[in-house]
């Protein structure tokens, strides 16, 4: 069946199917594993996904993939960006993460940025690019996100003509002053999640 499932009730005839088979067999891994995906993705029943994979991870609090695909249903299927950031946040220091989720720090940075906390995204990404070895991958990515929240930062601090404010981007250039506004040398875009309406 993959006909999505329009209502939001826990009543999808799939979902029943999971729910039962997770009350005769609390233990049985890929129920949780398969139901939560199938019934999030195919299904479009994303309460129900939700139920299935919480009732996985409360059986196998240590298992990165049900943690992990319950924090992607929060946030890119149900735009619930503080359950995910709640769920992405225990996986921080799981061990599978730097191999199959080592975008992990920058998703998390960006929905502080998102509720408008660009400072401490800032830090966030600043240690994550700090502890990145310089050959890795990710490093020249953590640079162009700490150079736009920082040039974010630091040009609504300069056209509020406040106080304090940094005159130097993150590659150490001055911004240009163009017909009274502040401007960043290098292009850059807003440090923020996308999510779904």
């Amino acid at each position: 069946d993959i006909n999505h499932y329009k209502k939001k009730d826990l009543n999808s005839w799939m979902f029943l199917r999971f729910q039962t088979i997770s009350l005769l067999d609390p233990k049985f891994y890929e129920n949780y594993f398969f139901g939560g995906q199938y019934l999030s993705i195919v299904k479009d029943d994303l309460l129900g996904a939700e139920y299935i994979y919480l009732k996985g991870v409360k059986n196998y609090p240590n298992d990165f993939w049900l943690s992990y695909y319950l924090g992607f249903n929060y946030l890119w299927e149900m735009g619930d960006s503080k359950k995910a950031k709640n769920v992405f946040l225990k996986l921080q220091h799981h061990p599978k993460t730097i191999k199959y989720f080592p975008s992990l720090p920058r998703i998390v940075a960006k929905l502080e940025a998102s509720k408008g906390n660009l400072n401490l995204a800032y830090k966030m990404m600043l240690n994550s690019y700090q502890n990145t070895p310089n050959n890795h991958f990710l490093k020249k990515q953590y640079a162009k996100n700490l150079y736009a929240i920082k040039a974010e930062i630091d040009l609504n601090c300069l056209n509020n003509i406040k106080s304090n404010c940094e005159i130097r981007d993150f590659l150490g250039q001055n911004y240009l002053k163009i017909k009274g506004r502040y401007r960043a040398l290098n292009k850059w875009k807003k440090f923020k999640i996308k999510l779904k309406n």
